[in-house]
């Protein structure tokens, strides 16, 4: 889901908004993030380095508190507890394997309805603009308080009970000074989760989906997009990242990951301007042992990147002879929503009615039998050598024209 986005007075914001400047114009001018210049400081979500002073930088045991709100108009009563099971287990069991054991995701629940002032349908709940949404947490912090230390806490989860009004899960994220102020903690953190999270495909995956954003990764659906057929909307990342499809529960693309600080600068293959060639083994993203490359990036411009890693289709397969070589191009200009990540697909889809099902599009995306690849609008070309090791790992020899 979009986060929703905060105003600022006018004196506040343009001095916020030049610090912004002094702080990029005097500590990133000569900043690279994976061989790319980093641009200046903007608004929102994007694919450059994440800004860690607004955002939770996931490493180590990242505490979470999940509260429930009950409307006066609840259409059906759920208990406490089959929610939690729902978002939260799995959700665990994900950030422990997608972050290589390097985010621990502890979540506390208190176990019981907290009743709300008005109905889902007040517009003072509307999630889709930060000071509603900003009330709305307010109001549900204040009358947990007394049975929560939210000093113990990085983030607040609030499950609302299902009535007419209920949106959609949306991000909070408040700049500092701007949060939700509960004794000495100030909230800035937060999820508030809708009719969504009910549904059989977007349960634990929507609490990954929006704990990304508060961790600084953007939207990878298309924003503006007629949603008839519904694959348009994911037409640039598919199923291949959390942060677009989720219903398949794909593990976070390797440049996203080296963004949550779980993969180094070491586990890349840096192909810099000037470089001709270069010949790498690549091994699979999700079965790292730190012997090889986890992924390559191969500037193209200041600011975009060719990336290149090593996949199963399916997540979970950990049959060596199914991972093929993931081809994507990374902006670090573009916003959440637009394109920030778009994947060069091996083929177009097939209509597979039953692939189509699973996946929506882009699952032919994988280069597996096909070794020559020519990237024209780039003048790069990749080469798979059809060696294969037995982790899966594949030789990949880049070439610049």
């Amino acid at each position: 889901m979009k986060t929703s986005q905060f105003s600022l007075s006018k004196p506040v914001a343009w001095c916020f908004l030049l610090f912004l400047t002094l702080f990029a114009a005097t500590s990133r001018a000569d900043d690279t993030f994976l061989g790319l210049k980093v641009p200046a400081q903007s608004d929102g979500l994007s694919e450059g380095p994440t800004d860690f002073h607004t955002n939770l930088r996931p490493i180590g045991e990242v505490r979470a508190v999940m509260l429930f709100a009950l409307f006066p108009d609840t259409t059906q009563l759920e208990e406490p507890q089959d929610l939690y099971n729902k978002l939260v287990p799995e959700a665990q069991a994900f950030f422990e394997r997608t972050s290589y054991g390097r985010m621990h995701l502890k979540v506390e629940m208190v176990n019981r309805w907290i009743p709300m002032d008005h109905p889902t349908t007040w517009p003072g709940y509307d999630c889709s603009r930060f000071e509603s949404q900003r009330d709305y947490l307010a109001e549900t912090i204040r009358k947990a308080q007394s049975e929560v230390n939210f000093q113990n806490y990085d983030v607040v989860y609030v499950v609302g009970s299902l009535g007419k009004g209920l949106p959609n899960s949306p991000t909070f994220i408040a700049p500092i000074g701007s949060g939700i102020r509960a004794g000495e903690k100030e909230v800035r953190l937060a999820v508030t989760f809708g009719r969504d999270c009910r549904g059989a495909n977007w349960g634990f995956q929507t609490l990954c989906h929006e704990t990304g954003h508060i961790c600084g990764l953007p939207d990878l659906y298309l924003f503006g997009v007629s949603p008839k057929p519904y694959k348009n909307i994911h037409t640039a990342v598919g199923f291949w990242d959390l942060m677009g499809f989720q219903a398949v529960a794909s593990p976070y693309l390797a440049w996203q990951r080296r963004k949550l600080g779980w993969l180094d600068d070491k586990d890349f293959l840096i192909l810099p301007k000037g470089s001709k060639s270069s010949k790498q083994w690549i091994e699979p993203i999700d079965r790292r042992n730190g012997k090889r490359p986890a992924a390559v990036s191969i500037p193209v411009s200041d600011t975009e990147a060719i990336v290149c890693e090593v996949r199963p289709r399916d997540p979970g397969d950990t049959d060596p002879k199914n991972t093929g070589l993931l081809v994507y191009r990374v902006s670090m200009t573009a916003a959440s929503g637009h394109g920030p990540i778009q994947i060069l697909p091996a083929a177009a889809d097939d209509l597979n009615p039953n692939s189509e099902r699973k996946y929506i599009t882009l699952y032919n995306a994988l280069y597996i039998n096909k070794t020559h690849i020519e990237l024209s609008d780039y003048s790069i070309t990749l080469d798979l050598t059809g060696a294969r090791r037995a982790d899966g790992s594949l030789e990949l020899r880049i070439i610049r024209k």
